[in-house]
């Protein structure tokens, strides 16, 4: 606890579950009160927030005549542009549309006032009752307007503290997987820790020859099960591959070769590991080289040596 604000937090907490599961005002009223000017010269919206809900709130309770003076002191002002700052346009817009809204909900709810009360009601009352608008506006008093308002104090609470929004576990998992993401990771299904231990891997040493020339066969999982190596690539799989998709590639200097040629096929080697034969192939490489051809370690294609093109990192 003495590494992190723990008080600040505690605050934030009891603020935002008065506003979300009691309905309170007062907590946010008064957070609001000691950072007022932080919050009006950043152009917050809370303030409105706050009335609009107290408003809605009258509503519900029935206190029509409350809620009328309540609106014409603390909200009618929201809707003049030269109330808002020059670049607070947004806030302006959003609101005043809000306001517009009003209105027609002062009006429906006298009339289901009037229903209650069992006075007889005119037949376009009665219509308008049962209109689809009614129902529309019965709908600004449902919990959204709390939410909308937690989710505002959350932004001004955040950004008056300098508080990140996005949890760190996604902050430090987006290091991470940057740092590892290569052009070749690919969603990799048999990646998973999630995978059905009853379902059978598909083996793809049951493809035939003519398989390896198929592009859409040459992922990189393929090559890692031709050398007998297990793909362990935490990218690869398709819990972390969702994640990695809008993120970076890594700066892997180490992964560029040496004048890397790529062979018809799509591969590409460094150019001194197609034409040096190793020992263990160093007959077969001799035979290719003088009919000018080299051999694909992997696929073993072989191709015309004129048809090898020098290539260059991206």
């Amino acid at each position: 606890m003495k590494l992190i604000d723990f008080d600040l937090f505690e605050n934030f907490n009891k603020v935002f579950v008065s506003i979300v599961e009691h309905h309170d005002l007062s907590l946010v009223i008064s957070w609001f009160n000691e950072n007022k000017n932080f919050l009006k010269k950043g152009n917050s919206n809370l303030e409105f927030e706050i009335n609009y809900c107290k408003f809605l709130s009258l509503i519900e309770k029935g206190d029509i005549n409350e809620a009328i003076k309540f609106s014409h002191i603390n909200l009618s002002p929201y809707g003049n542009k030269e109330n808002y700052q020059e670049n607070d346009n947004g806030n302006h817009l959003a609101n005043l549309k809000r306001l517009m809204g009003m209105g027609g909900l002062l009006v429906f709810r006298s009339m289901e006032s009037n229903e209650k009360a069992s006075e007889p009601m005119t037949f376009s009352s009665n219509l308008m009752i049962n209109s689809p608008q009614f129902h529309e506006y019965q709908k600004l008093l449902s919990d959204e307007r709390w939410e909308s308002l937690s989710r505002c104090f959350i932004e001004n609470f955040t950004k008056l503290y300098g508080i990140s929004k996005n949890y760190p576990i996604f902050i430090y998992l987006s290091a991470g997987l940057s740092s590892l993401k290569t052009k070749s990771c690919y969603y990799n299904n048999e990646n998973t820790i999630f995978r059905d231990e009853n379902l059978p891997i598909p083996n793809v040493h049951n493809h035939n020859a003519t398989v390896l020339t198929d592009e859409k066969y040459r992922g990189p999982n393929y090559y890692y099960k031709l050398l007998n190596k297990i793909n362990n690539c935490p990218v690869c799989s398709p819990e972390l591959y969702k994640l990695s998709r809008n993120l970076p590639y890594a700066q892997l200097i180490t992964s560029i070769f040496n004048n890397p040629f790529i062979l018809p096929n799509g591969n590409i080697y460094p150019f001194d590991k197609l034409l040096n034969p190793s020992d263990k192939h160093l007959s077969e490489k001799n035979t290719l080289l003088r009919m000018g051809r080299v051999k694909d370690p992997l696929t073993k294609e072989t191709f015309s040596i004129d048809g090898c093109t020098r290539v260059f990192p991206a």
